[in-house]
């Protein structure tokens, strides 16, 4: 059974991991998090595609359920 990754956009196997630059620290902040004073932020993945280019966006799944308060 193949467990490689693939790229949603293409099928292709050719991924590269990466983050995202820009003015400010980039991250994913949940609706539902568990504190409605305190920001908390879910770090980004990114994997680009060297074949087509694509880019798909994923955050750590972990970190996200102690942000909405799942991962106790």
């Amino acid at each position: 059974m193949n467990t490689s990754p693939k790229c949603a956009a293409c099928g292709g196997s050719n991924l590269e991991l990466g983050k995202l630059r820009g003015a400010d620290r980039t991250a994913f902040i949940p609706k539902r998090s568990r504190s409605k004073w305190r920001c908390f932020r879910v770090k980004i993945i990114a994997t680009s595609c060297a074949d087509c280019g694509a880019i798909a966006l994923s955050a750590d799944p972990d970190k996200l359920k102690e942000v909405i308060g799942e991962g106790q």
